[in-house]
């Protein structure tokens, strides 16, 4: 995934700003930018992941555009 990002955006970065830890799962509020390389086009964007932990290990990354959707997903999932 991150590879097929990187051949589209110049400089992107995610910035993480917020870690919640629901035990087995996590709430991520991070910041998004950058370049993209053929049309310029600026990206600078929120970002809600929610991480599903087994073991220690990430075994689902769900993203969102709105922290209220990450949230209700931990929700629903509780």
């Amino acid at each position: 995934m991150w590879e097929g990002l990187l051949e589209v955006w110049d400089d992107l970065s995610l910035r993480p700003e917020e870690v919640i830890d629901f035990g087995d799962r996590l709430l991520i509020t991070a910041h998004v930018t950058g370049h993209a390389r053929q049309s310029g086009i600026v990206l600078d964007m929120p970002l809600f992941q929610v991480l599903t932990l087994h073991r220690g290990l990430i075994v689902r990354q769900k993203d969102f555009g709105e922290r209220d959707s990450a949230f209700a997903t931990v929700a629903l999932t509780e």
